[in-house]
């Protein structure tokens, strides 16, 4: 494909610990501090891109040159994340100056990354822009500034090649999700908080840190089970009960391995009491596996692909538990489409289907939630290509409604978020959690009836007024109560 542009010379410019009260987990002293802002990852950068689609020259913080700012554009991106930008220029070919100097040139590709066009070898460079996707076959999606006609938008370029660029890789960045300390925290039937307490860590660490994190409940929310992906990279497992604290366990490898490498996860709790894992391992295919209820583990399966392929290759997902003992799932496929699976209670998969468009025949989405309710019906919550909240239904019968656009929080119409979370309530409403484009933490409920109350924003820890996260997740607790968990800063 062809990158649209309009510039001739770029220019830049703790802890799990108390028993849980009825599973309502038990509040923890509030925690002192604040800790540091983490190191820029490639998801930060390609979050803040996406943000800007259809934003122009003017106006939005980043120099302005009408006749040619995508250098400033893609340099704003980049300090915004937190990336150390120093030894940029005014011009598009002072990224290949900066990959230069730090020994940051590469040739492959990861989200975050600088493409720089038709460099001279000079100093001189025709464009630059950002990755914000990267397909197993080589080819990336892109964002950048001064694109389409004069004079310029910010937009996408889907999938294309990078032959005859430079790719440049900004210092500090690594192709990993954020890792944070995980968090705490329940909302009651009635409505109240307990507050934030951190997570222990796993073999006697002071805290867990990890980059994804995933909680459900089974046997009508007397038992919570957790997951997340360590700082190590590797999947970890818990469960509590009322009475019972398990301490995380590694969770057991693809054949034979001692523990799982993985990029995302999600859980889905079953009427019989296990727990169905859906993962994307190291080699960024889909896999499964089932906990069940005496604790026993099945084992990882690859999930087979799209169209009879053997693989399904995925950059996030999410999995809930249906009433008649199925597990729905739907993941982000490398062409950045998302698609919906069955695994029926037999055990035979329905298989992959593409999940139509809001105006197109597919829908493309990075952040993706799910919520299997008590009448068999699935609902699902998911970013679209700008980053807008949508939601749609599948009926039980299999129909499904169109995708309607959330309203944003304070009034706006649209809500722009990077992660989301969805679990359903044994009322018939669903709760949602969403970390906004301010990077904090909101929550909405749809109700039984189709209303929703509207977005409001979690109160931080140490009295803070809101929560910043890079991760989220929420599961049904007893009395209509809520378990939520978080990554923090």
């Amino acid at each position: 494909m062809t990158v649209t542009v309009v510039s001739t010379a770029g220019r830049p410019r703790r802890r799990f610990t108390r028993a849980l009260v009825a599973l309502g987990m038990a509040v923890g002293a509030m925690l002192g501090g604040v800790a540091p802002a983490l190191a820029a990852t490639g998801t930060d950068i390609a979050n803040i891109a996406g943000q800007q689609i259809g934003k122009g020259c003017s106006g939005n913080g980043w120099n302005c040159h009408p006749d040619a700012w995508c250098a400033d554009f893609a340099g704003w991106v980049w300090a915004q994340a937190g990336v150390d930008t120093n030894g940029l220029t005014a011009g598009a070919g002072s990224f290949v100056k900066y990959g230069e100097a730090r020994g940051l040139i590469t040739k492959s590709p990861q989200v975050g990354d600088a493409v720089v066009y038709d460099y001279n070898g000079n100093g001189w460079a025709r464009h630059v822009n950002l990755v914000t996707a990267v397909r197993s076959d080589g080819l990336v999606q892109t964002i950048g500034g001064n694109q389409g006609n004069s004079p310029g938008i910010v937009s996408r370029d889907n999938w294309h090649s990078l032959a005859g660029t430079i790719v440049v890789r900004p210092a500090g960045v690594t192709n990993g999700s954020q890792v944070g300390p995980f968090y705490q925290n329940v909302r009651r039937g009635d409505g109240n908080w307990d507050g934030w307490s951190a997570l222990d860590g796993f073999d006697g660490a002071k805290d867990f840190k990890g980059s994804d994190l995933s909680v459900v409940t089974v046997g009508n929310g007397a038992t919570a089970h957790l997951t997340g992906i360590g700082n190590d990279g590797n999947l970890y497992h818990r469960y509590r009960t009322a009475t019972v604290s398990q301490p995380w366990a590694a969770i057991p490898g693809y054949d034979g391995g001692v523990k799982f490498n993985a990029s995302k996860v999600s859980m889905a709790g079953m009427p019989d009491q296990s727990v169905q894992f859906l993962a994307i391992g190291n080699d960024k295919r889909v896999y499964h596996n089932i906990r069940f209820a005496d604790g026993n583990w099945q084992g990882w399966g690859a999930v087979q692909g799209y169209d009879g392929a053997p693989g399904f290759v995925a950059n996030t997902l999410a999995a809930t538990g249906m009433p008649d003992g199925s597990a729905q799932f739907v993941a982000t496929g490398n062409d950045g489409y998302t698609y919906h699976n069955i695994r029926f209670k037999d055990g035979n998969w329905q298989g992959w289907s593409p999940l139509r468009g809001t105006t197109g025949p597919k829908y493309m989405s990075s952040a993706l939630s799910m919520a299997g309710m008590p009448d068999g019906s699935l609902q699902i919550i998911g970013t679209d290509q700008f980053g807008d909240l949508n939601h749609i239904v599948r009926a039980a019968d299999g129909n499904w409604t169109n995708w309607a656009p959330l309203n944003g929080a304070y009034g706006a119409p649209k809500f722009n978020a990077s992660k989301v979370a969805t679990s359903a309530m044994a009322d018939g409403s669903t709760q949602v959690l969403a970390t906004g484009n301010d990077g904090n933490i909101y929550h909405n409920i749809r109700y039984a009836d189709g209303n929703w109350q509207g977005w409001g924003p979690l109160q931080g820890a140490y009295g803070a007024a809101k929560f910043g996260s890079t991760g989220v997740a929420i599961a049904a607790g007893p009395n209509n109560s809520a378990v939520i968990l978080a990554i923090g800063h």
